[in-house]
């Protein structure tokens, strides 16, 4: 099974601007809309000439591969993913240029044979500065993180939409280390010819302590505080996060769209424990380190989600590997690629997590506490990436927890 990739694709006006500029068409639908934002009222009160639009769009887009910016670089994007399986998810604004330019795109790339997902996100709009960043940018934040799952299967296009999201776009996909893509050229127009720009990733260090020691506070912050002087002193917080933090009035508090980024990963935060001086220190994890960084990231929300999606929040991690290991005497749900090869009774468990052509195998265990209803320690005691012997390794896996479970982990 291939890799699912999704390439988030934030949805401007261009394809409204080509088809002015290119036909002489259409302005007076143009001018009339451009500046409306997408509600279900304009969308009554205009419908002959939002359905005007799109007869026109319609074909435009069926008649010239260089339709939009959008199009363009989706198709070129693609086409560096042969080997994955590719989805598309179109982002609109709030504007009603953006939401009918999404739906031609998303017609004509269903047309073409991709699964196209499209949102319009609510507050992605430049009429209102303060609601732009903060529903619009958490909004899109939002999105990013969902469609991409955690940032573990997307990548992002930039190429239409809001220039003003490029900053925060670009620290997204930095902070979920996500490739970013951005097809250069003029405004205005979307030639293939164009190249396809991919932004680096840049080497990031986050101070999580921050976030550990003010875990509470930034809920709340996530939540809203009406009185933030007033909590400031009860709570006695210095300034160590002030860059993630925005006001409405200066005295109420929220997290900023740069705060909202940092509390989504947070909340995905585990430690993994590996043994001391084990497999983990040796030169082939150092090879493979991005591939099981992103493999045991991908255990960790596996675990998680089987322990949500079978009630099992409150259980204690004797009920939930009873789950896991026995499913058809507990009425539970096939835990799969969790539990590999595994035997009743087994204290250890063998993730399977195939990559698109890289097999890697995790050998590992957990403990979970029913009351924070969460995970408190992952251990990784061994692994296996690439070609590697499938009738032994089993059996060296067992070997190796017998004889190191007692072993000191860092």
């Amino acid at each position: 099974m291939r890799e699912l990739v999704k390439i988030i694709t934030t949805v401007g006006s261009s394809l409204f601007t080509n088809f002015v500029s290119e036909q002489k068409r259409m302005r007076e639908e143009y001018e009339l809309l451009k500046d409306m934002l997408y509600c279900s009222n304009h969308c009554r009160k205009y419908k002959d000439e939002i359905d005007g639009c799109r007869n026109w769009l319609r074909e435009y887009v069926k008649k010239n591969k260089d339709a939009s910016a959008e199009l363009s670089s989706i198709r070129k994007i693609a086409a560096e993913m042969l080997d994955k399986q590719v989805e598309v998810c179109l982002l609109a604004s709030e504007t009603m240029l953006s939401w009918i330019s999404a739906e031609i795109i998303k017609e004509q790339l269903e047309t073409e044979g991709y699964v196209v997902h499209f949102e319009v996100v609510s507050g992605l709009q430049v009429k209102d500065a303060l609601r732009f960043e903060k529903e619009g940018l958490v909004n899109f934040i939002d999105r990013v993180w969902y469609f991409s799952n955690g940032g573990y299967n997307g990548v992002l296009n930039v190429t239409g939409g809001y220039k003003a999201l490029i900053p925060y776009a670009t620290i997204l996909a930095q902070l979920y280390q996500m490739p970013m893509y951005y097809l250069f050229g003029d405004t205005f127009s979307a030639q293939e010819s164009y190249p396809l720009l991919r932004f680096p990733q840049a080497p990031l260090a986050i101070d999580w302590n921050t976030f550990e020691k003010y875990a509470s506070v930034i809920r709340d912050l996530h939540a809203g505080i009406e009185d933030w002087e007033e909590y400031k002193r009860k709570h006695n917080i210095s300034y160590d996060f002030s860059a993630c933090i925005s006001t409405t009035d200066g005295k109420d508090a929220f997290l900023n769209a740069i705060g909202e980024m940092f509390y989504r990963i947070y909340q995905k935060f585990q430690l993994v424990y590996v043994l001391q001086n084990g497999p983990f220190s040796q030169d082939e994890a150092h090879r493979n380190r991005q591939i099981l960084r992103q493999e045991i990231g991908k255990l960790i929300s596996a675990l998680t989600n089987y322990i949500k999606s079978n009630g099992l929040t409150k259980a204690t991690k004797e009920e939930i590997v009873q789950r896991m290991t026995m499913p058809e005497q507990t009425d539970g749900k096939d835990a799969g690629e969790l539990v590999h090869a595994c035997r009743p009774g087994d204290e250890h468990f063998i993730f399977k997590a195939p990559r698109s052509g890289i097999e890697v195998r995790l050998l590992y265990s957990f403990d979970y506490d029913h009351i924070q209803e969460k995970l408190t320690k992952v251990v990784i005691y061994d692994f296996r990436v690439g070609q590697f012997n499938h009738s032994s390794y089993i059996k060296e896996f067992r070997t190796f927890y017998q004889l190191t479970v007692d072993e000191q982990i860092c």
